[in-house]
């Protein structure tokens, strides 16, 4: 099967959960991709 895997991490504790995610699934012979999300510009919701 094949497997994205996106995350956004601030400090890199959840990139490091994507990759232990990514780990454990190809034990299981998946196919997986693993992309960060990045933002394109930050945005005030209360302007």
């Amino acid at each position: 099967m094949k497997i994205l895997v996106a995350f956004h991490s601030r400090g890199g504790a959840t990139k490091r959960v994507a990759e232990e995610i990514k780990r454990t699934l190809e034990e299981d012979r998946h196919h997986v991709d693993i992309e960060e999300i990045k933002p394109i510009k930050n945005h005030s919701f209360l302007s």
